[in-house]
């Protein structure tokens, strides 16, 4: 299994731990995988996409370089209208799915930095499963385009070169 998917394994399993009155550490570290676990599958396949032949030093390398930040700025730019990446789609529309995977890694990197920051928020056990349901509908969209040209076009935009340590 990649470690994409034993992060969403394992968030799913945090956040449904304790039976009666759940820990707010497993909560929050589900909610935190959840978000690591898209992150992880979208950095695999960016690199796979640039580097499909390449020794792992070099593919290491690479996923070095992405940022959350600049991943959050490129899938807004496909979420939105007339957005930059959503501009390069074919039709300069993405398709519903891309749109999704975008909008959950979004959501999904807002509540990891709520969880591992905002402390004085409670989480509930129903909005950190929904957290991790969020995270899996976007590995079952993300299975289904990945090898379009606008999941191309995403994954590119992912990347800000100058992040780059070798």
């Amino acid at each position: 299994m990649s470690l994409a998917a034993d992060l969403l394994h394992q968030a799913g399993l945090l956040v449904r731990h304790d039976r009666r009155r759940p820990r707010q550490a497993n909560l929050r570290r589900g909610v935190s995988a959840a978000y690591y676990a898209l992150f992880h599958l979208l950095v695999s396949d960016a690199v796979r996409q640039a580097l499909p032949q390449e020794a792992c030093e070099a593919r290491s390398a690479l996923a070095r370089a992405f940022s959350h930040t600049t991943m959050a700025e490129a899938c807004r730019s496909v979420i939105e209208p007339g957005g930059r990446l959503a501009r390069l789609c074919p039709g300069g529309v993405p398709a519903p799915e891309i749109a999704r995977v975008a909008k959950a890694f979004v959501t999904l990197q807002q509540a990891r930095y709520d969880a591992d920051y905002n402390v004085g928020r409670p989480f509930v056990r129903s909005e950190s499963e929904h957290t991790v349901d969020v995270a899996r509908q976007a590995f079952a969209d993300w299975r289904s385009v990945r090898q379009t040209p606008c999941a191309r076009v995403l994954l590119v935009g992912l990347l800000e070169c100058r992040n780059m340590r070798v």
